[in-house]
């Protein structure tokens, strides 16, 4: 029956009906794939695209060698990569600057121990070859090499111990005062060492003997660059902030500078210090002031000379009172 555009059959032949039902299967299940495999193949595309900066990371680190620590650069990588290639640029500066440390002060400690051991061999020899009083000036001399082996036999030490971080828990603040009078003690020249204290109500919230041995170091260095008659100032401030209270040791010498007074930097392998002398004392300085969440900057001043500052975490020795009477 046809009536209308409507077509009704009844009793149809089971092939025909086979065929109509393949038609109405075709016509919805076909496009309903095509779409389905589409949509999968562009999602495919968009995945393994937007993961392409990963995959030219991956890359970049495997075939990386362990020397090469230039920062990486991935071309345009999407903003959530980018903190992760910050942050690896990060650590590869920290590296090598750890490199840096690490090889100046092998070539510190080489110079050091052999300059002495040179020295008392010299002596010794010497000693060997004549009597009376030359002979016990020689020996004298062998015997101020074998003291300076010594002291670099226990700078190393101390480092070792500043890599342990195992010595230096519940201390108490150190008086800047004292520490200075202390790291002045029985040093050679320390009448030309000239003080400008802010404050004496200060306290350096490091272990006493550290902040002795590196205002000692800085002063021994400023005073073996400033020559027999020149002075040195040593100069301590203090800073307060929001976030942190900072007291500042400025050492200050006259020795002979290559930097100009506006150039400066945070590393002193950058500055005219030579392999020999207290090279290996700084490195100890550098060890202190980062354990205790410090810095050392060195720049160069007007006269021609270098401006060390040796910044710590410093307190009151009024609220160090008040936290005393609080905890009884």
């Amino acid at each position: 029956l046809e009536q209308d555009g409507l077509l009704i059959t009844t009793a149809d032949r089971g092939a025909e009906r086979r065929q109509l039902e393949n038609g109405i299967i075709l016509v919805m299940a076909v496009p309903f794939a095509m779409a389905l495999l589409g949509s999968l193949g562009v999602l495919w595309w968009g995945v393994r695209k937007g993961l392409q900066p990963l995959q030219n990371l991956y890359r970049q680190l495997q075939v990386r060698e362990p020397a090469n620590l230039k920062p990486l650069s991935i071309g345009n990588a999407p903003a959530e990569l980018k903190p992760i290639v910050n942050t690896l640029n990060a650590l590869f500066a920290r590296v090598e600057r750890t490199v840096i440390r690490e090889q100046r002060f092998a070539s510190n400690t080489a110079h050091e121990f052999r300059t002495p051991l040179t020295g008392i061999k010299t002596h010794l020899q010497v000693a060997r070859r004549i009597d009376g009083e030359p002979q016990q000036l020689a020996l004298a001399r062998a015997e101020m090499g074998v003291q300076r082996l010594q002291n670099v036999a226990e700078q190393l030490l101390m480092l070792a111990r500043l890599e342990s971080q195992d010595d230096w828990h519940g201390f108490d603040a150190c008086p800047v005062n004292i520490a200075i009078n202390e790291a002045l003690m029985d040093m050679p020249g320390a009448e030309r060492v000239s003080q400008v204290l802010e404050s004496e109500d200060i306290l350096v919230n490091a272990p006493h003997p550290l902040v002795v041995i590196a205002v000692r170091n800085l002063l021994e260095n400023a005073l073996k660059f400033s020559g027999d008659d020149q002075p040195v100032e040593l100069r301590v401030t203090s800073q307060s902030s929001d976030h942190q209270n900072l007291v500042k040791f400025v050492i200050r010498d006259q020795g002979n500078n290559p930097l100009t007074p506006d150039q400066g930097t945070e590393n002193p392998q950058h500055s005219r210090l030579p392999p020999q002398g207290h090279g290996l004392g700084l490195t100890i300085v550098e060890s202190i002031a980062a354990q205790f969440g410090g810095h050392l900057h060195a720049k160069g001043n007007a006269s021609g000379g270098m401006d060390w500052e040796l910044a710590l975490l410093s307190i009151r020795a009024s609220q160090q009172a008040g936290q005393s009477e609080t905890g009884h």
